[in-house]
């Protein structure tokens, strides 16, 4: 399959928004499944390195599909599917639940991939040019990098605990969900003294300091692009007769 096709950001953010939409506006599994085929063929032609950030997004899927389970056995309304005496552990509503919420979860992750394979400066650019303010563009750009920032702090606590001699493959989920608990106050300490310092940076370069900006980024659509953007035109069309 050709992948890294190169799309104008503002085609991908478009085309993002449209799946994302769609998935909150729609429940009919069927749709839903068209949704999230569609939006994770587009994530695959638009990044070189799928399989990288798949693999990245093994835990949050494992942790979604999860979610999607317990979300169906606790939902006792419809025909039961599994019953262990009297009690219901799974019904056909319960189960369509869960499933509504996995593909819902599947297209919003497939349309993050396409937002991922822009740089940050692309995607502040091609917010700008659909005319979002710099500041609510930066703010954005600012929130995404400060993930990796979590993470890493977050690995660095865990593995400062771990060498206190404390082995969270043998202790009790009771004792792990309280070590995590301790991990949350200095993450969210850390966190405010960057964005502290980032804020005093940012005041030390004068941002703001006049109405418009320039950029050396300049943005062209291209045929792709309106090939792209029609294709997501009459998608949407197609979606709304089928509903």
């Amino acid at each position: 399959m050709i992948t890294g096709i190169r799309l104008d950001p503002r085609t991908k953010l478009i085309t993002a928004a449209i799946f994302s939409t769609l998935a909150i506006v729609y429940s009919d599994l069927r749709i839903l499944a068209i949704i999230l085929l569609i939006s994770f063929i587009t994530s695959i032609s638009t990044n070189k390195e799928i399989s990288y950030l798949l693999s990245r997004l093994k835990g949050l899927l494992i942790l979604v599909a999860g979610i999607a389970v317990i979300q169906s056995l606790f939902t006792n309304s419809g025909i039961p599917l599994l019953k262990i005496g009297e009690i219901v552990i799974l019904t056909d509503f319960g189960a369509s639940r869960g499933i509504e919420f996995l593909l819902r979860m599947g297209i919003i992750a497939s349309s993050s991939l396409i937002l991922v394979s822009s740089s940050s400066r692309e995607m502040i650019q091609g917010m700008i040019k659909l005319r979002i303010p710099y500041e609510i563009a930066f703010m954005v750009s600012v929130g995404v990098r400060f993930f990796p920032v979590f993470r890493e702090e977050f690995i660095d606590m865990t593995n400062a605990i771990q060498l206190r001699g404390l082995d969270f493959k043998k202790i009790g989920i009771g004792k792990k969900l309280r070590a995590y608990t301790y991990l949350l106050m200095p993450i969210t300490v850390n966190s405010l003294i960057k964005a502290k310092e980032l804020s005093v940076a940012m005041e030390a370069r004068s941002f703001r300091a006049y109405p418009t900006r320039t950029s050396w980024v300049v943005l062209r659509f291209g045929i792709i692009d309106y090939i792209v953007l029609s294709m997501a035109l009459v998608f949407v069309m197609l979606i709304a007769l089928l509903g």
